[in-house]
């Protein structure tokens, strides 16, 4: 695992992500996603996609683009992190991960903003 995984979400909650961390069960985007667990991957491209593909947000929060933080994973409570069991395929779930912690905005780092 790298020592960097990527979280990406909406444009429109950078503020509060930047004052508070990333926090488990704040928003769910997809039909799957397991309360509690905060979303990351080891590539940004694939933390996008993730974005991308989220059926359950409204036009709004869409059109404030796609945000995506790089995560010091040495502030991670390993024993928190695990495989994304949503990830059916086994290769692509190499690469995705699931946290049952908070992230605090010291262990943040905003990437990059997509509209």
């Amino acid at each position: 695992m790298n020592n960097k995984l990527y979280h990406a979400t909406w444009g429109c909650y950078q503020q509060s992500i930047q004052s508070r961390g990333l926090l488990p069960n704040q928003l769910q985007t997809w039909p799957g996603c397991i309360p509690g667990w905060v979303y990351l991957a080891d590539d940004e491209e694939l933390a996008i996609s993730f974005c991308e593909a989220a059926d359950e947000v409204s036009d709004d929060i869409y059109a404030s683009g796609i945000l995506v933080f790089e995560v010091d994973v040495m502030g991670l409570d390993g024993r928190l992190l695990v495989p994304d069991l949503n990830i059916k395929d086994e290769e692509t779930r190499k690469h995705c991960f699931a946290y049952y912690g908070k992230s605090s905005p010291k262990q943040l780092k905003k990437s990059a903003i997509y509209s």
